[in-house]
């Protein structure tokens, strides 16, 4: 994600902040009053976008534009900033701190879901190891048992059977491996 601008987190915050506002207004123009409840819907907004996007700037900016909104167009004295009101204090710090931790629970959720699927992208390799490992151990035990049975006993075997050792399993209707077609 390094060098590309991050338009998902960017459309993200757009978007839980223009849903906010839309809310807020919504709810004042239905009750005709908005005590305490434009703080609550920009900290849902803020939860949001420190939900839904990557790191914490996003969630931190959601926080900082939210309260600086709630302050500007929902608090009196309307449309001008007032910081010296504890409640507009307090509604951004609360903001602020539910934003981050809500970056901080995404980001572990989603460390802990890539460390799963590492987990279990390892276990398909070891299974996979396994039944390779297994495939082919199987059919060189054969050979193993077979060769160590030749080279015991090769003083008393004939000349044809050291010459081709294929021609042993006659009637069996197997094919000479060097072509000669099957043996009788």
């Amino acid at each position: 994600m390094k060098g590309k601008f991050p338009w998902k987190d960017m459309l993200v915050l757009g978007g839980a902040l223009v849903a906010a506002i839309a809310g807020v207004a919504a709810i004042q123009a239905v009750s005709g009053r908005i005590d305490g409840v434009a703080s609550m819907v920009f900290v849902l907004a803020a939860f949001f976008v420190s939900m839904y996007t990557e790191g914490y700037l996003w969630g931190v900016a959601a926080s900082v534009i939210g309260m600086l909104a709630v302050n500007f167009a929902f608090r009196s004295p309307y449309f001008a900033f007032n910081f010296t009101l504890p409640e507009n204090l307090f509604s951004g710090a609360v903001m602020l701190v539910v934003s981050i931790m809500t970056s901080t629970l995404t980001t572990r959720v989603k460390k802990q879901e890539q460390l799963r699927m590492e987990s279990e992208t390892e276990k398909m390799r070891a299974n996979l190891l396994r039944a390779v490992s297994h495939d082919l151990r199987t059919p060189l035990t054969s050979i193993y048992g077979a060769c160590s049975t030749v080279i015991e006993n090769y003083d008393s075997l004939g000349r044809e059977q050291k010459l081709n050792p294929y021609r042993q399993r006659k009637g069996l209707g197997e094919k000479d491996p060097h072509g000669a077609g099957r043996t009788h």
